[in-house]
C-alpha cells in the first residue's frame, strides 16, 4: 500500500484505490443518498443522456452497485432498525469522481439500451 500524497493547503489530492483520497472523513451513504449525490455531480458537470436530458443515476442502480461491490459497501442497520446497504463515503467519493469524469472525458459508456434504435435493426 502506498502512502497518501497530500499537499498541504490544497483541495486536490492524488489518489488511487489503494490510497485514501480524502483528508476529511466522509459519512457513509445509503444507495438512495448516493444516487442523489452522483446525479447532482452529473448535473453540475452538465452531463446529458442520449436524448439530451440530464443524466440521472437511479437508487436501484446504486443498490445494485453496492450489492455487487462495485463501490465498497456493507450491510448495517438503517434508520428503521432493519438491515440496509451502506456505501463507504471515501470510496464513494473516488468512484463518483471517476464515474463523472468518464462522462465528461467521453470514456464512459451508456449501459442502457435504446430500444427504439434496437427495434429499427429488426424491422423488415
Amino acid at each position: 500500500m502506498q502512502e497518501n500524497k497530500v499537499v498541504e493547503g490544497t483541495q486536490d489530492v492524488e489518489s488511487t484505490d489503494a490510497q485514501v483520497a480524502e483528508t476529511r472523513t466522509l459519512p457513509d451513504l445509503t444507495p438512495y443518498a448516493a444516487s442523489k449525490v452522483v446525479t447532482a455531480m452529473l448535473a453540475k458537470a452538465n452531463v446529458k443522456d442520449a436524448k439530451g436530458a440530464p443524466l440521472k443515476v437511479s437508487s436501484q442502480a446504486m443498490y445494485s452497485r453496492a450489492s455487487k461491490n462495485v463501490v465498497k459497501a456493507y450491510r448495517g442497520p438503517g434508520s428503521t432498525g432493519s438491515q440496509t446497504w451502506w456505501i463507504d463515503g471515501a470510496n464513494f467519493a473516488r468512484w463518483a469522481k471517476r464515474y463523472v469524469d468518464g462522462y465528461v472525458n467521453g470514456t464512459a459508456t451508456q449501459s442502457r439500451t435504446d430500444y427504439d434504435t434496437l427495434a429499427l435493426q429488426y424491422e423488415i
